[in-house]
């Protein structure tokens, strides 16, 4: 990842005075043209999340093991819906209840540049592939009731013999219909088509969060603008403002 040309975004809800200092340095030396963007009142951290277009840049979320285990489970509920990832700054002694959604990267105690950077690089990593995913997923209406079919027990391995025989047809029209649907949906490979169907799975059960989608000042915000920005698309009636099907 050639971090100095990456246009991202860090949201962070954290207490502690120090690790602030520690993310945001980490941050800024690693994506110098990067936005950070710091809270320490949930309700605002998520509606800042909320309010940004996630979908059209690499965005990630930072948070601490420092608050409780059912605003954690907000967050990163909210992280699922937008399609952002989370790091969470844990302790050893951390439970993993606290972080039982997808996806969150993990650095533990005590904190050190490295580590901090390296979870970044990951969640932005992820958040470069769910923009791509999105927009890939959309195309899930092109598909034929055969194709989606077809798809969806190829995404659990079995071969084509096998759901040639669970769907009582050819193995020629498995293989001609596999064609066709990597086609309609630009992708080339097996290990692309098992992602792809498992995203759009997990957009279709994502839970829906309460959130207002407004624009708010983001307290002690590094870089510019100082504020985030409103979304360009509705996103509470339909997520993202895309026909997920």
């Amino acid at each position: 990842m050639n971090r100095a040309n990456e246009d991202c975004v860090l949201y962070c809800l954290l207490k502690n005075p120090a690790e602030t200092e520690q993310v945001t340095a980490a941050f800024r030396d690693a994506y110098p043209g990067g936005r950070i963007f710091i809270f320490q009142e949930t309700d605002e951290f998520l509606r800042a999340v909320a309010a940004s277009d996630s979908r059209c840049k690499q965005c990630c979320l930072a948070t601490s093991c420092d608050y409780p285990e059912a605003t954690l489970k907000q967050v990163t509920n909210a992280a699922n819906y937008w399609f952002v990832p989370v790091v969470l700054i844990k302790d050893a002694t951390t439970p993993v209840s606290v972080a039982p959604f997808n996806p969150v990267v993990l650095v533990d105690r005590p904190l050190a540049k490295s580590g901090i950077q390296d979870s970044i690089d990951r969640a932005l990593e992820l958040s470069g592939q769910y923009v791509r995913y999105s927009s890939q997923v959309e195309r899930f209406r092109l598909l034929n009731d055969r194709e989606v079919n077809i798809l969806r027990l190829a995404a659990v391995g079995l071969p084509n013999k096998s759901i040639a025989r669970r769907l009582d047809i050819s193995i020629k029209t498995v293989e001609k219909n596999r064609r066709n649907a990597y086609e309609k949906l630009d992708i080339s490979s097996a290990a692309e088509m098992a992602s792809l169907v498992t995203f759009q799975k997990f957009c279709r059960s994502r839970p829906v969060v309460p959130v207002a989608a407004t624009t708010i000042a983001a307290t002690g915000t590094i870089g510019a603008p100082g504020t985030v920005p409103a979304p360009t698309t509705p996103t509470m009636a339909n997520g993202h403002g895309t026909g997920m099907v």
